[in-house]
């Protein structure tokens, strides 16, 4: 996941509960939503869109 700082998603990820997107398609992931993301999923949550624990990114 820290490697996708600053990359661009390819797709949508969204930790349920609440269910709200963390991020979409087209948006720049920045590392604060990673920090966040990476202690949510620490603590148990359940993060929908990510494969294997991988996000998809648009290649620049």
């Amino acid at each position: 996941l820290a490697e996708a700082a600053g990359q661009i998603a390819a797709g949508w990820v969204g930790a349920y509960p609440p269910g709200i997107p963390l991020w979409v398609p087209g948006e720049e992931i920045t590392r604060s939503m990673l920090e966040w993301l990476t202690a949510f999923l620490a603590h148990g949550g359940y993060v929908r869109g990510l494969q294997q624990g991988k996000v998809k990114v648009i290649i620049q």
